[in-house]
């Protein structure tokens, strides 16, 4: 997988780092995120499917304020409970999906104490309202984790 025909960045597009302490362990917020079996829970009611591994795929569907909708992302690396950096597109964004309408997002999960530090960087929006617009999903997402009863 060349990086570099998957993903051109725009110099200077917007970005988001979106932090969070939560009384769950890693596997759990994990499992809450990326396990297919909880995805509804915690992504808006929309259905996850997922291959995770480099070069896979990840794919929501669902229904968003009326509209049925499709966002998916290629997997370019990943350690299982630990670590997402995937190519993300919105079928939602009203845009045609290219390397650089595509964008990056990286989750980290990493112990703290009795919980567990999540870090989503997301990169290469094409503007502070659709990076703003993502920031409240992503702690509406974080929240839901959070809530989610895991085990």
């Amino acid at each position: 997988m060349n990086l570099d025909d998957l993903y051109k960045p725009a110099p200077a597009a917007p970005a988001l780092r979106v932090e969070r302490l939560l009384a769950r362990t890693p596997r759990e917020v994990w499992t809450a995120l990326l396990d297919p079996a909880h995805a509804a829970r915690v992504w808006f009611g929309s259905t996850l499917e997922s291959d995770l591994r480099p070069g896979g795929f990840l794919r929501w569907t669902g229904q968003w304020e009326g509209k049925s909708f499709e966002d998916h992302a290629i997997v370019v690396a990943i350690d299982d409970g630990a670590f997402l950096d995937a190519l993300y597109f919105s079928g939602l964004s009203g845009l045609s999906e290219t390397p650089e309408t595509r964008l990056r997002l990286v989750i980290r999960l990493s112990r703290k104490g009795a919980g567990t530090e999540v870090v989503i960087e997301q990169a290469n929006f094409p503007d502070d309202e659709r990076r703003d617009h993502s920031v409240t999903g992503w702690n509406m997402i974080l929240d839901a984790v959070e809530k989610d009863m895991v085990g």
